[in-house]
């Protein structure tokens, strides 16, 4: 009798709620850690993030999840790498900076589409400056001064960050007429003077490469 009623109770309860077998629990709110970035890097180095993703109840870190990393640019947001979160949420992506990045703030955040299960969720944003490499010109062996009939060779080297460099554009003058310089490796130059007379000598070198910073540099040589 009791097991009658029981089923009785049930059956009216579904007859009065036909929706209650379909009810469906709210996704659960999630948060994106977006780590410390550098605050500046240079155009076509490896640029690395780290974060996590978070049930934000609880602290849970969610598992295999699809992570954006985007530029959220003033024009449009641009997604730069995809990866996915591991153990305990945490997520890790690196990419090389593009040429279009170069001379330019760029905006990060980190981005979760969401799920049947879970919220979607926007990491706070960081600003990452992409510079242009530096180019450098060192003179190896150059005197202050030197007598009159000398004929110094005039050795420099083109280098960025202590790595020789080849560049695209090289400008060299001496005294302001144009001038030629052989090459004997890779980002090292010389170039022979005439014999030399009393006075001040200036010697002129301009270099330029597509992502460096074009640099120029002039030395005196006296002649005593």
């Amino acid at each position: 009798m009791v097991r009658i009623i029981y089923v009785a109770i049930i059956l009216s309860i579904i007859l009065l709620f036909p929706n209650i077998t379909s009810l469906e629990v709210s996704p659960k709110m999630t948060m994106v850690i977006l780590n410390q970035v550098p605050k500046s890097t240079y155009f076509g180095e490896e640029l690395r993030v780290t974060g996590q993703l978070l049930i934000a109840a609880t602290g849970e870190g969610i598992v295999n999840a699809d992570i954006k990393i985007i530029d959220n640019e003033p024009v449009g947001q641009k997604i730069l790498v995809s990866t996915k979160t591991r153990k305990y949420g945490y997520f890790t992506a690196s990419w090389k900076t593009e040429f279009g990045e170069r001379d330019r703030t760029m905006h990060l955040i980190v981005k979760y589409d969401g799920s049947a299960d879970y919220t979607a969720s926007v990491s706070r944003e960081q600003a990452v400056m992409v510079r242009l490499l530096p180019l450098e010109i060192n003179f190896l062996y150059l005197h202050s001064y030197y007598k009159e009939g000398d004929a110094p060779e005039i050795i420099f080297m083109i280098s960025s960050l202590r790595n020789p460099v080849e560049p695209d554009v090289l400008r060299v003058s001496f005294n302001g007429k144009p001038v030629k310089v052989d090459s004997y490796g890779s980002g090292n130059y010389v170039y022979q003077t005439e014999p030399l007379s009393k006075g001040h000598n200036q010697f002129f070198v301009s270099v330029s490469k597509d992502g460096y910073r074009a640099v120029s540099k002039v030395i005196t040589i006296h002649v005593i």
